[in-house]
């Protein structure tokens, strides 16, 4: 199989979607971090939201009455529990990377759930894209890449943190609801008034004969 067909396989069609966008070229930065969004969203809600959510953000919050290696050890516990759900394991190294800086104060739940939402964005599009915009000469290097990334990302966290509260009250995502689209939806006749005001530009400047 060629490689950039294995590429292709490795993205659902909501992330590959977005991908295109970006080399393509003809997408507005709204366009793209919509399309993020409603991949995010539709991927918590087809695979069950973060089983185990609850506990482990228990863990994060209650982290000051144990030593953080017990901690790690119940959410390894966790994780087999929901015997490896990717999303589990992924809000496990979330809440880890929590608990090894010592986070405490302040929401718990929403900071845990928006980084949760966050890592999940990074391992279903950014870890495979990015090397893939390298190669494919989008970017010049990775450094390139990683701060284009963080302008999407800082763009997207408003609609990120829609997506986390709704994830606090309702970890399974079945009611999960996708945040409203940042990018104006062009109407019909807004295409055909743009294309017609397109076509008496071009016809104001053609030579006279």
């Amino acid at each position: 199989m060629p490689e950039q067909d294995r590429f292709e396989k490795a993205l659902r069609a909501g992330w590959r979607t977005a991908y295109q966008y970006v080399t393509d070229g003809t997408a507005s930065p709204e366009e793209i971090d919509d399309k993020l969004v409603q991949s995010l969203a539709r991927e918590l809600r087809e695979k069950n939201g973060v089983p185990g959510f609850q506990a482990i953000e228990h863990i994060v919050a209650a982290s000051s009455a144990a030593p953080v290696t017990e901690c790690f050890s119940v959410l390894d516990d966790i994780v087999r529990d929901q015997e490896g759900h990717r999303h589990t394991k992924i809000a496990a190294k979330v809440a880890k990377s929590l608990l090894a800086q010592e986070f405490a104060g302040g929401d718990v739940a929403h900071r845990f759930s928006e980084d949760v939402c966050s890592a999940l964005v990074e391992h279903y599009f950014f870890a495979r894209a990015r090397p893939r915009l390298v190669t494919e000469g989008k970017f010049v290097d990775h450094e390139e890449v990683r701060r284009w990334q963080a302008q999407v990302e800082n763009a997207m966290q408003p609609a990120i943190q829609k997506i986390a509260a709704q994830l606090v009250g309702d970890p399974d995502a079945k009611g999960l609801r996708t945040p409203r689209r940042a990018a104006r939806k062009v109407s019909t006749s807004d295409l055909l008034t743009e294309n017609l005001v397109s076509m008496n530009r071009s016809v104001a400047f053609l030579p006279n004969r």
